[in-house]
């Protein structure tokens, strides 16, 4: 599990400060595959930029883990 503010599996710090996720972590093939794409889940499911903020405040899962 990613937690906010702590190091994750890949040695980056998540953030902090932000809703927690109200859905499953993805997997690392979901991740890889939006890193290439123009758009991403946020931690709530809403469709975002791969490094925006939905209006409900959820980071993207890429920025939530620290990957961008």
């Amino acid at each position: 599990m990613l937690v906010p503010g702590k190091s994750n599996e890949f040695g980056l710090i998540t953030a902090e400060g932000y809703p927690e996720p109200t859905e499953p972590e993805p997997k690392l093939e979901q991740l890889e595959a939006w890193v290439y794409d123009s758009i991403c889940e946020a931690t709530d499911g809403c469709v975002v930029e791969p490094d925006g903020v939905c209006h409900h405040g959820h980071l993207s899962w890429l920025r939530y883990i620290g990957l961008i």
